[in-house]
């Protein structure tokens, strides 16, 4: 890459981003951070009719320019990956001066039909022949989704600048101040289409009958009647088709744009919950301690809420039958963040009402992430809940025990008022197949030990099997 010989391409960044995404699924964070910053600076050397990146100066085809929202869509798919590269591994995110960056695609219907052919001026991409264009005012999912990375990006920065030392830890909670009204007024400007949007999704997924618990590997089959959800109207994927957001097209009873603006709610909520999940750590380091009570308390109550609605999206898009590995990779960091607020909400209060609740929204978070189980880092997010909670002194009362629904637990290697106990009944799953989704994790672990002698080795890989 660093030498040139990657033809630069939409395709080469689409290939890089796919390496980058495995890295992640299979708990190499770094991986995913070398491929994504590969893509990233393979998308800036792409030459679009003739102009250089950031691409102003290349001729327009027309209102609905297919082609340059595709090469769009492309840059800021490889900069928020390797964002998110950044949040996981604790680094500085690339955040130039705004007239360095692209502009942000507004067709996301129009230009995410792309389809593979043998050779073209994007690389191995095409885009079929349309005879109207279908943009609509409020459709602009993608943009919303990529502009408030950008926002996050710049108190993560400040995050990482605070964690080094570099600035004081008091500049970042006053700089989240006017952060945040940034972002509320950026939240305010939204179409208001989109709430009347995301409410249909909400009132579907309640007509959603009530069943047993499902097994994690199963899938909701619905039959919604007159009021279902439209179908994406796309031409079937072949299988080496790789467009921008393919992800969200394909085995959902979702429409592409009701998928996208899912993703648009759940990036504004983790956005604002990583921020004053931050804020959190760093409390305490004001001056005035009325002030500093103040701030602590207003970041508790927003990365409550956000958490909150972190998983009230994923329930209601689960139930019509889009998971949330369709979201993409970023949705563990996100079921991390939120997992991590719960699990400190249950023992922030005494009263069992409120201790019950937030162990109810802790398992359905858990029960999204255990989809994920065959992403290693998903995996290494639940071994970490376990581990948090291991010793058997983490009891709730009597009271808040009442309040979940009862599930046979006789097995559990825990008290029968412990927080991982009640997790498995308010989850309704077998204690031995709770703790079994440790295992991989456990035994990674156990393998990786040099100072472990190999009988050993071999008797905890026995009993793990």
């Amino acid at each position: 890459w660093e030498c040139g010989r990657v033809e630069p391409s939409t395709s080469a960044v689409f290939a890089l981003l796919l390496l980058s995404e495995y890295g992640y699924q299979t708990g190499r964070p770094i991986v995913m951070g070398e491929f994504a910053e590969h893509a990233l600076s393979t998308a800036r050397r792409i030459e679009f009719r003739g102009a250089p990146y950031p691409w102003r100066a290349a001729p327009s085809h027309g209102a609905c320019d297919v082609e340059r929202e595709h090469v769009l869509a492309c840059f800021w798919s490889a900069w928020v990956r390797v964002f998110t590269a950044a949040q996981v591994l604790g680094r500085a995110a690339p955040l130039p001066a705004a007239a360095d960056f692209p502009a942000f695609p507004t067709h996301d219907m129009c230009h995410y039909t792309a389809q593979p052919v043998a050779a073209g001026a994007l690389g191995a991409v095409a885009f079929p022949a349309r005879s109207e264009c279908r943009h609509a005012a409020h459709g602009e999912y993608s943009a919303a989704t990529w502009q408030c990375a950008l926002l996050g990006a710049e108190m993560h920065n400040r995050w990482v600048l605070a964690a080094a030392g570099l600035e004081p830890r008091a500049s970042y909670v006053a700089a989240l101040r006017a952060w945040d009204r940034r972002l509320r007024t950026w939240r305010a400007a939204w179409p208001p289409e989109w709430t009347a949007q995301m409410a249909r999704i909400a009132r579907l997924a309640q007509r959603v009958p009530h069943h047993e618990p499902l097994a994690l590997d199963a899938e909701w089959l619905l039959d919604l009647g007159a009021e279902s959800l439209a179908s994406t109207p796309l031409l079937p994927p072949t299988p080496d088709t790789r467009p921008v957001g393919a992800h969200l097209f394909h085995e959902s009873r979702m429409s592409a744009a009701d998928a996208w603006l899912a993703v648009v709610f759940v990036m504004y909520d983790m956005t604002r919950l990583r921020a004053h999940r931050v804020a959190l750590d760093m409390a305490g380091s004001q001056e005035d301690p009325l002030a500093s009570a103040i701030a602590e308390h207003s970041s508790r109550a927003e990365t409550l809420d956000a958490a909150r609605g972190v998983q009230n999206v994923l329930d209601s898009v689960q139930r019509l039958g889009f998971p949330p590995e369709r979201m993409g990779i970023w949705i563990v960091f996100v079921l991390e963040q939120a997992i991590d607020i719960h699990c400190t909400s249950i023992f922030q209060s005494a009263d069992p009402i409120t201790q019950a609740d937030a162990l109810m929204r802790l398992a359905a978070l858990v029960r999204h992430l255990l989809a994920l189980k065959h992403w290693t880092a998903a995996l290494y997010v639940f071994a970490t809940l376990v581990k948090r909670h291991v010793e058997p002194t983490w009891l709730l009362s009597t009271q808040a025990a009442s309040n979940i629904p009862i599930w046979n637990t006789s097995n559990s290697p825990w008290p029968q008022t412990h927080v991982l106990t009640l997790l498995m009944r308010a989850m309704r799953m077998d204690p031995r197949q709770f703790c079994a989704y440790t295992m991989p994790v456990v035994y990674a672990s156990v393998m990786s030990t040099p100072v472990m002698p190999q009988s050993m080795r071999m008797r905890i890989a026995s009993l793990i099997s």
